[in-house]
């Protein structure tokens, strides 16, 4: 990656929303969420970034080649496991530049619909924050 990804959540939006765009269905090529983050601890706190998050949840729960773009329009993969309406996922592929999310949905993740949100590590182990995307 060209960037780290503490460089794209410092490009991100300058305030975090009070309202976040939608979580889109499962059109048969996987689940698009919109999705919003703030850093609450660590250097960059209050820090914010958004992007669009893609993936498709294989039978056993992989999600196994996801894409996260962010609004700057830069990508890293993602990988992860859902399960039920627990989410666990792994943005990026460096070691320095990875953040990792765990949440949950309101109905199961595979549905790719209601409510989803909680926490993230990254970049770095200082930076903890909180992450949400909602259906419009």
């Amino acid at each position: 990656m060209a960037r780290s990804a503490a460089k794209r959540i410092a490009s991100g939006v300058n305030s975090f929303p009070h309202r976040y765009s939608s979580l889109t269905q499962f059109n048969g090529e996987g689940c698009s969420l919109f999705i919003s983050g703030v850093v609450q601890f660590g250097p960059n706190a209050g820090q914010t970034f958004q992007g669009t998050l893609t993936f498709s949840v294989g039978q056993d729960g992989a999600i196994d080649s996801g894409t996260f773009q962010f609004s700057d329009g830069t990508t890293a993969p993602v990988v992860g496991q859902a399960t039920g309406r627990s989410i666990r996922l792994r943005v990026g592929s460096a070691p320095n530049s990875t953040i990792t999310f765990t949440g949950s949905g309101v109905f199961p993740i595979d549905q790719c619909s209601g409510d989803f949100g909680g926490a993230f590590v990254g970049t770095g182990l200082q930076n903890i924050g909180v992450w949400n995307a909602t259906q419009a």
